[in-house]
């Protein structure tokens, strides 16, 4: 008789099922952990902005983070701990409410799930949070708002009762409507223990606050920092000067330059400032102008020295330019004032009748010019005998330019000697001292 032994196989099966789930209980057991501080990135902020909305708060939400708890086999928890833990993503998306906020105003909120990505298929999310977030979109405002300063410091100190130089007069300011219009004041804060320069000068934080002098937050300036400067020293008034470097291209003069603004401010040292008349802008290159052009060019400021006018540091200067033209003078000597130099021992003739001149300018300044009263200086200093050609030299007006090189043919007919005449027989007297002819001169 075969005997069955079923029982056998299946105990066998259950003995094997419970070995295995006490070794995996043992050596790789279920265990939690936790991932803390997991940021949230904040998608579809932009595509908000663009249609004309703000987040309330925003910068809470810049600043949101999820802790996560998870659950998995020991072994793939601390293999994901150790090497993977950092790929972990979440992100809150702004994206879906972009078309529903085009047509709303004043508060929309919205509660919004927190995502996360690049966990293992292996390992649970058991609970996170926050796991989702109130979002208020609200209508962005921008509004400008002039710059304020407060003063603070020792109540002796020399500067207290001095006047501050704000160099940006307002600010704009944006950030939701709510916000926006809960500012009263934008201040810059000057403690003057903290001027310790010359010149005193520093980039100083702009704050806003409400009518109750609590810092308004959650908006964004168009500056955060502004240059102020706390003036010592002597100040004064000097013009802004035009530097220009090379020609303009031929064919074209320069008619006039005007510089905005025409003068500035300057404070600093005393003697460094007494002996500043005037204040040089950059170089402007004149080899590409043909045309009437405005350039913005950067003051150059000595060393220890400030400008102090509300102003961005660069002068607009507009330069005007015409295109020449050339006329063709012909003189006659005998209506040209002349004057001849180094001719007193010289017998000369002038063998040309006239000259001709010709000058460049714009239409307007040939038009005015006359020969009548015209001078020109002929300089036969070092003449030789003979017939030679003698450039001459000309004065006219400073906005005309002389093309030529006038000239005239002289004829040098004789020159005079001034060497003195000296009688061969004639001997210088020369003193003779008595003593040495007779020893006992003195003593007589």
């Amino acid at each position: 008789m075969k005997r069955h032994n079923l029982h056998w196989k299946l105990l066998s099966i259950l003995l094997a099922m419970l070995s295995w789930l006490i070794v995996i209980n043992i050596q790789n057991p279920v265990i939690s952990a936790d991932i803390d501080n997991i940021k949230v990135d904040v998608i579809g902020l932009n595509q908000i902005e663009g249609k004309g909305h703000v987040v309330k708060d925003g910068y809470k939400l810049h600043n949101l983070s999820v802790n996560i708890n998870i659950k998995g086999q020991r072994l793939e928890v601390e293999n994901f701990l150790t090497e993977d833990v950092n790929s972990v993503t979440a992100r809150i998306n702004l994206t879906p409410y972009v078309q529903e906020l085009v047509n709303n105003s004043g508060l929309t909120e919205r509660l919004v799930e927190i995502e996360i990505d690049n966990v293992p298929e292996d390992i649970v999310i058991e609970d996170y949070e926050p796991s989702s977030v109130y979002v208020v979109f609200e209508s962005e405002k921008t509004e400008s708002f002039d710059i304020i300063y407060n003063i603070n410091g020792k109540e002796d100190s020399q500067y207290i009762t001095l006047d501050p130089i704000i160099k940006t007069k307002e600010i704009e300011i944006v950030g939701p409507e709510s916000i926006v219009d809960t500012i009263k004041n934008v201040v810059v804060d000057i403690n003057i223990n903290d001027f310790a320069q010359d010149p005193l000068v520093m980039d100083l934080p702009v704050f806003a606050y409400d009518k109750d002098g609590n810092e308004v937050v959650g908006i964004s300036k168009s500056q955060n920092y502004v240059e102020v400067i706390l003036p010592t020293g002597k100040k004064k008034v000097v013009p802004l000067v035009a530097d220009f470097n090379g020609t303009l291209p031929t064919g074209y003069t320069l008619t006039n330059t005007i510089i905005t603004p025409a003068e500035i401010t300057i404070v600093g040292n005393e003697a460094l400032i007494d002996q500043i008349n005037s204040i040089q802008l950059n170089s402007i290159f004149l080899s590409n102008i043909i045309e009437n052009t405005t350039k913005q060019v950067d003051f150059l400021l000595p060393d220890g020295v400030e400008y102090i006018d509300k102003i961005d540091p660069k002068a607009v200067v507009t330069i005007e330019v015409q295109k020449t033209n050339i006329h063709e003078f012909t003189i006659d000597i005998d209506e040209l004032k002349l004057k001849v130099v180094g001719s007193d021992n010289i017998k000369y003739d002038i063998l040309d009748n006239s000259i001709t001149l010709k000058l460049s300018g714009t239409a307007e300044e040939i038009l005015e010019f006359t020969v009548e009263d015209l001078s020109a200086t002929l300089d036969l200093t070092d003449a030789q005998l003979g017939k030679h050609e003698f450039e001459l030299t000309i004065p006219i007006p400073p906005e005309l330019e002389i093309v030529n090189s006038p000239s005239l043919t002289v004829l040098i007919e004789q020159i005079v000697s001034e060497t003195p005449y000296e009688d061969p027989a004639y001997i210088d007297p020369i003193y003779i001292d008595p003593s040495y002819i007779d020893p006992t001169y003195h003593n007589k």
